[in-house]
């Protein structure tokens, strides 16, 4: 039982770094938590992974962005950069597929809703990074963005709507790809 009491403990550790934005530990926690088998097959496990990598996401977005404020060529390069070739808004929305996987109870509802944001973004990465040239990591994003729609079931009408008042469908989004 102290075995699994201190994965437990890892669990509770991740949502404590969590709730302070000190992301490099609670990422560093959770991801014990996801290897351990006391606490790989729970929901809130993944769910707060998934809260954890898009904390890393936007907090990382927002400094880069904040770079690009004069449009100096290398702030504009390292913002693109990172859009194109980070993993972590990817490993949110795996996290969030797996809550949405093991959550038998319907204890993270939310978790859907979640993904949705993280499946735009990816979209949204990805067409950056097509529009940049980075044609590998844009097919990449393009594909998380797939997996995302696809474990989304009743949610997926929030995907279209959005996609609805812009001049693209997601057949298009093949054909990028």
């Amino acid at each position: 039982a102290g075995q699994a009491t201190a994965q437990h403990s890892k669990v509770t550790s991740a949502w404590s770094y969590l709730q302070t934005k000190d992301y490099d530990k609670a990422r560093d926690a959770i991801n014990l938590a996801t290897q351990n088998d006391d606490t790989k097959a729970e929901a809130k496990t993944w769910f707060y992974r998934g809260e954890i990598y898009d904390g890393i996401y936007a907090t990382t977005v927002k400094e880069q962005k904040a770079k690009t404020k004069n449009n100096d060529p290398v702030a504009v390069k390292a913002y693109n950069d990172y859009i194109a070739a980070n993993t972590d808004l990817k490993e949110a929305a795996v996290s969030y597929r797996k809550t949405i996987e093991l959550d038998a109870k319907r204890d993270f509802p939310e978790a859907k809703d979640l993904l949705v944001n993280d499946a735009l973004s990816l979209y949204s990465d990805a067409y950056t990074s097509y529009n940049n040239k980075r044609y590998a990591e844009s097919l990449d994003k393009f594909k998380d963005f797939q997996l995302c729609y696809n474990a989304l079931g009743d949610k997926k009408a929030t995907i279209d709507k959005a996609f609805a008042s812009v001049p693209i469908d997601i057949r298009e989004i093949k054909l990028y790809m």
